[in-house]
């Protein structure tokens, strides 16, 4: 599945081609790491504008005239890509040799398994007790 892949691509961004994966990223949280992890992974700029599928998952941020890297796991579903990828130029100093965190067309998915999981633990126990209470009534 897509996290099985996101996985496998960070694994190989890190291990096989010994780069970091969390670069001039601030103010990131360990959560918004692990879940960049799974939901998404690092490539270079160019990537990101030649594979239609890919939306960038980091943003910049400007606090006291100063520019800064974070990830944004959350998208507006109607966002443009292409304009998310000129704020991305435009911001980065070398765009051509940058690298750039990113999540294929599915964004979303980490976020849909964790629903369906929810859904199926809570919704169970919930269903459970509905039926033991109805049991016991009729």
């Amino acid at each position: 599945s897509m996290i099985v892949y996101s996985i496998l691509m960070n694994f190989n961004w890190k291990i096989v081609k010994g780069k970091e994966l969390f670069v001039n990223l601030t103010k990131t949280s360990l959560i918004m790491k692990i879940t960049a992890l799974i939901s998404g992974y690092k490539t270079t700029f160019e990537n990101l504008e030649k594979k239609v599928y890919l939306y960038p998952i980091e943003e910049f941020t400007n606090d006291n005239d100063e520019s800064h890297r974070r990830l944004r796991l959350f998208t507006n579903a109607e966002a443009d890509r292409k304009k998310l990828i000129e704020i991305l130029r435009t911001n980065l100093k070398e765009a051509d040799k940058a690298e750039v965190w990113v999540s294929p067309a599915t964004p979303l998915i980490f976020f849909i398994l964790l629903a369906l999981i929810f859904n199926v633990i809570v919704g169970d126990i919930f269903l459970f007790i509905v039926f033991q209470i109805f049991s016991v009534i009729f």
